[in-house]
């Protein structure tokens, strides 16, 4: 199992819309995955066993203008059901760490649902801690 960048995120992006039975998904513009490709400040992780794509995530680098420490946005993470609780999200969540302390981030801000407790409860495993939403969660980086 190995974790890294995906140059076609496509089939990443595919992948979150089935593990999440997403029945009638908006098709994927290309161009504007081109776009986002092309942007710094978007970064797209991906698992793979063997060469077959099992999971992955993408996220925002927020930068701040009140201070020089920025923030990063996990905006969608997942690992196709049969290939869970194998450690694939850890280490996917560790590499995102290892990004935002790269990209002088002191926060990950990570949206759920409050009805998702195994993502609730996957990323308070990993350091995070829930506001009091009930929705956001924050994993201090540096």
């Amino acid at each position: 199992m190995d974790a890294r960048h995906l140059s076609n995120s496509k089939a990443l992006f595919d992948l979150f819309q089935h593990e999440d039975n997403i029945k009638e998904a908006t098709p994927n513009n290309d161009q504007n995955l081109l776009t986002q490709m092309e942007n710094d400040e978007f970064f797209v992780l991906a698992a793979y066993d063997n060469e077959k794509l099992v999971g992955g995530l993408t996220a925002f680098l927020l930068k701040m203008y009140k201070h020089n420490r920025n923030k990063m946005l996990l905006y969608e993470m997942g690992v196709k059901a049969s290939f869970r609780r194998q450690g694939i999200g850890t280490k996917l969540f560790d590499e995102l760490i290892t990004l935002s302390k790269e990209s002088n981030v002191h926060k990950i801000i990570i949206l759920t649902e409050e009805i998702n407790k195994n993502a609730i409860s996957f990323y308070q495993k990993n350091g995070a801690r829930l506001e009091i939403d009930g929705r956001i969660l924050i994993r201090p980086c540096l």
